[in-house]
């Protein structure tokens, strides 16, 4: 918060403090996004409703995933429930006096709250994947890494995120794998500064520049550019005649705090998501729309809602969010 405070030019804090956080005082620094402009925009072209007409096709299975949380540190047989630390269920995890520690066991422990998911797990999870469930989507939500957050380094977001990417790559050859990045990919957690966008690309900072790269296995080398430079992409599946636009949390996360700092669309994505559904409602193909962050609880700011409910409403009948 702090950084961000900052890198905004303002006569002073009290004015900040009056224009921003109780929108009550009027500031040359701020100006509000009304979403009435742009939801106007959004409905002026609505083509006429065409009843759906059975193509004859086989249906086709859809997994997702999210959430993993997957701690590398996960040792079977430790303790439970444990003192001193954030997270348990670790070969260094003690006991608090006079209490059960319990013991986690191979696949994972019952402590929710105290031990994150252990690694033999996930993988046994893709094996199950393959040989039962044999999709032909997989969603990949995000959010990799164990939730001793203060331990968390840049080095292990990205081994940890390219580790899951390898698995299911090699674990699911057969399947369409479309992922968008979490919340918790960020470094520090939720934050990230998108104005990093406007600059060289060798100039930018390590989540451009270096953490995109744990997805390679995943994309093709157009895919690849494109969301190394903008953190979110799209990808079509032919067999399906299926269009997936996965979108970026960060530029609406309300824990991003460069946010109280930045143009609203200020990497682009709310305009790009438009033209591209625009596109996809030329080519008649079938969309879907993947975020971390689920849209309408307060993990996301109110005008991303309302533009993406709109969004939702005014193609209705060509995509599915997720």
């Amino acid at each position: 918060l702090k950084v961000a405070f900052s890198r905004l030019e303002l006569e002073s804090r009290s004015n900040f403090l009056c224009g921003y956080v109780l929108q009550v005082c009027p500031s040359p620094h701020l100006q509000r996004v009304s979403p009435v402009t742009y939801i106007e925009a959004l409905f002026q072209d609505v083509p006429p409703t065409v009843e759906p007409v059975p193509t004859g096709r086989s249906t086709y299975k859809v997994l997702q995933i999210n959430d993993p949380h997957i701690d590398t540190e996960y040792t079977p047989g430790s303790v439970e429930f444990c003192t001193g630390s954030v997270m348990c269920c670790r070969q260094d995890s003690k006991a608090a006096q006079g209490t059960n520690p319990g013991s986690a066991g191979y696949w994972g422990s019952h402590s929710s709250g105290y031990c994150d998911f252990p690694l033999q797990t996930f993988r046994e999870f893709i094996r199950f994947a393959r040989e039962t469930i044999k999709p032909d989507y997989l969603m990949w939500l995000g959010d990799n890494e164990h939730l001793e957050i203060d331990a968390v380094t840049q080095q292990y977001n990205f081994d940890i995120t390219k580790l899951i990417a390898d698995e299911l790559r090699q674990g699911l050859p057969n399947t369409d794998i479309q992922f968008s990045v979490g919340n918790h990919e960020h470094f520090p957690v939720d934050n990230l500064d998108l104005t990093k966008l406007n600059q060289a690309r060798e100039k930018q900072d390590w989540f451009f520049k270096d953490f995109t790269t744990a997805y390679k296995s995943l994309l093709s080398e157009e895919e690849m550019r494109f969301f190394r430079d903008r953190g979110y992409y799209s990808s079509y599946n032919k067999k399906f005649n299926m269009r997936f636009i996965n979108l970026l949390s960060a530029p609406f996360d309300t824990y991003n705090f460069y946010m109280m700092v930045h143009e609203f669309d200020s990497n682009g994505m709310m305009r790009w998501m438009w033209e591209t559904l625009r596109e996809a409602e030329k080519k008649g193909e079938f969309v879907f729309i993947t975020i971390h962050i689920p849209p309408g609880g307060d993990g996301t700011y109110q005008l991303f809602d309302e533009l993406f409910d709109a969004t939702c409403e005014r193609r209705s009948e060509e995509h599915t969010s997720e």
